[in-house]
């Protein structure tokens, strides 16, 4: 199959002292370059991101035409494996990108930067508002044809009975396809921005929660052994200050000393270092669940997967079946079944709340992720401090589930 890999022609300096920046296609043992029209010396080059760095006097304006370069390309390769047909380097042609003024070409280069960046999510999620987009424009679209009577009739389609989107989707849709159309106007002149002007409200959803009483409840509901993993790990989640479901995957035995856990967030814009002493319940479910395979503390990510979009699709799968067995776990207890994992962490803040603990200590346990927040508070709170807090709501509780653990 064919690589694709953006570089610089070291081979070919150029008279400033720069070289050329390429888009290198290797296939069968052959090789094309497709270039980007730009260049950069070595100190300006970032190998291992394949951009240039802050160095280069013009590092966004490059970068952002490097992304779109490699996207054409990417998008013909996987065309012809797509379509099972011969890759031909004919289809290469650089013009094509000069020339381009497809919206959906800035899209994948958007989804492309965060692919390469390991943000799978994002990926994932920017790929579906993009695919929904594209069903309801055609295959192609001119930048310039973004206008606000195209946007307002997307709305009403997104609001229809189609797709009967709730108006936080619309919202984050909209959100997306606005962010790719300013980075795609960049350098065109436009009459009016399509999106000045357009109204969607975002609504605050209501958050399903458990009581103390329900979370009681909970664990003492009788289970096959996978469900019960997956509840034990729920109050896990629970008592550990609402962790977050991939935060657990992630969990190595590094990350505990005696009965002291720590680790850096994984969702938050600046990433964060909870630490924590482990009461009585999470202590048994490590001892009961804990030495999976690998460097993980739980036997949930057996496989090393390196591909940032196959890992977010294996974390969705287990999300589902960990939500499925939660979901049994609490019609059982008598509690519904409007609950999902992430539901320990909505209870967890809620019965700190209820239990008088203030909105900034809430705020460091949970590793809020709001700059202004988590620059506020980011170090006013030692782990000692918080997890008395927590024992003072939760001491007496999670000492007695520990003894049915």
């Amino acid at each position: 199959m064919a690589t694709v890999k953006v570089i610089i022609r070291k081979d070919k300096q150029k008279v400033d002292g720069t070289y050329p920046i390429v888009v290198r296609v290797s296939h069968r043992n052959k090789l094309k370059y497709v270039s980007v029209g730009e260049s950069a010396t070595k100190m300006q080059w970032n190998e291992s991101r394949g951009e240039v760095n802050g160095k280069h006097p013009h590092c966004m304006s490059v970068n952002r035409k490097i992304h779109i370069v490699y996207a054409y390309v990417r998008s013909k390769v996987d065309e012809s494996v797509v379509n099972r047909v011969p890759l031909t380097f004919d289809n290469l042609n650089p013009q094509k990108v000069d020339n381009t003024r497809d919206f959906f070409l800035y899209a994948e280069a958007k989804m492309e930067r965060h692919k390469s960046n390991n943000q799978g999510g994002t990926y994932k999620r920017i790929k579906t508002v993009v695919k929904k987009f594209r069903d309801f424009t055609g295959e192609k679209l001119d930048v310039v044809g973004v206008d606000s009577r195209l946007v307002t009739a997307y709305i009403k389609h997104l609001r229809g009975s189609e797709h009967n989107n709730s108006e936080n989707t619309v919202f984050s849709n909209i959100k997306v396809l606005k962010s790719i159309y300013q980075e795609a106007i960049k350098g065109i002149a436009v009459n009016e921005n399509p999106f000045d002007g357009i109204v969607v409200r975002q609504t605050v959803p209501r958050k399903p929660k458990l009581n103390q009483m329900e979370i009681s409840a909970l664990a003492a509901v009788q289970l096959t052994p996978k469900q019960q993993m997956w509840r034990d790990l729920f109050l896990f989640s629970f008592y550990c200050w609402g962790m977050r479901f991939r935060d657990i995957l992630f969990l190595s035995p590094r990350n505990i000393e005696g009965n002291v856990l720590s680790y850096l967030t994984s969702k938050s814009r600046f990433t964060k270092r909870i630490t924590l002493n482990l009461n009585e319940y999470s202590l048994g479910v490590i001892n009961r669940y804990g030495g999976g395979a690998g460097n993980k503390l739980f036997p949930l990510l057996t496989e090393n997967i390196e591909d940032p979009v196959k890992l977010e699709n294996k974390i969705a799968s287990l999300n589902v079946i960990a939500n499925r067995s939660v979901k049994v776990a609490a019609i059982r207890a008598n509690i519904g079944n409007n609950i999902s994992f992430h539901t320990a962490r909505h209870s967890f803040v809620d019965i700190m709340k209820q239990g008088g603990i203030p909105i900034e200590v809430r705020m460091q346990m949970v590793g809020h992720s709001s700059e202004s927040i988590h620059r506020r508070y980011h170090d006013d709170f030692e782990s000692e401090y918080l997890s008395n807090a927590v024992n003072g709501v939760l001491g007496v509780q999670s000492q007695l589930l520990s003894k049915d653990l």
